[in-house]
C-alpha cells in the first residue's frame, strides 16, 4: 500500500471524526430539547388549584379552576405537538449519528489493515 493512500485514508478519518462529533452534538442537543419538553408536560400533570367551598369565594375559585383547566389543555396540546416534532428531529439525528459512527469505524478499520506491514514486503 502506498504511503499516499494511507495519508488519504488518514485525512478521511479526520474528516469522518469531525462529522461524527457534529452529528453526536446535534443528537445531544435534540435529546436535551426533547427531555425539557417532556418535563414541561409532566409539570402540567401537577395538582389543579383547589376550589374552596366557603360560599363567597366559591364562584371565583371555580372560575379560576375552569380557566386553569382550559389553559392546561391548550398547553398540553402545544407541548405534545412540539414533542412530536422534537422526537422526529431526535430520530433523524440518531440515524445520522449512527451512519457517521459506522463510516468512522470502517475508515478506522481500513486504516489499521492497510497500515500493517504486508508479509513478503521489505
Amino acid at each position: 500500500m502506498s504511503k499516499r493512500t494511507l495519508q488519504q485514508i488518514a485525512q478521511l478519518r479526520g474528516l469522518s471524526d469531525m462529522i461524527l462529533q457534529t452529528r453526536l452534538s446535534a443528537l445531544q442537543a435534540a435529546g436535551q430539547a426533547r427531555a425539557q419538553t417532556q418535563l414541561q408536560l409532566q409539570a402540567l400533570a401537577a395538582p389543579k388549584p383547589a376550589v374552596m367551598d366557603d360560599g363567597v369565594h366559591f364562584q371565583a375559585a371555580l372560575h379560576v379552576a375552569e380557566t386553569h383547566a382550559v389553559w392546561v389543555t391548550g398547553q398540553r396540546k402545544e407541548l405534545s405537538e412540539l414533542l412530536a416534532h422534537q422526537t422526529a428531529t431526535w430520530l433523524d439525528a440518531r440515524d445520522s449519528a449512527r451512519v457517521a459512527q459506522g463510516r468512522d469505524s470502517v475508515l478506522s478499520d481500513l486504516h489499521k489493515i492497510l497500515a500493517k506491514p504486508q508479509s513478503g514486503q521489505t
